[in-house]
């Protein structure tokens, strides 16, 4: 941790606090897109498996009744 520690005391006499800021909040930011976007492609995933189940359920039933009223 202590390295870690070094190194950024080090960045930040070299470019300057604001500078290190700035940096740390678009390294967030990038985070937070990144797991957005996996959150959304996640959601398509389960809006399609959705979709699917009604069309089959809705081609099932219309198949059903065509059958009974050949019967």
């Amino acid at each position: 941790m202590k390295e870690y520690l070094d190194l950024a005391a080090d960045f930040i006499s070299k470019v300057g606090f604001p500078i290190f800021v700035a940096l740390i909040l678009l390294w967030r930011n990038d985070i937070r897109h990144t797991e957005n976007l996996e959150a959304m492609r996640d959601l398509v995933h389960t809006v399609k498996d959705q979709h699917l189940a009604v069309h089959c359920k809705t081609t099932a039933r219309r198949l059903a009744r065509k059958g009974r009223s050949r019967a």
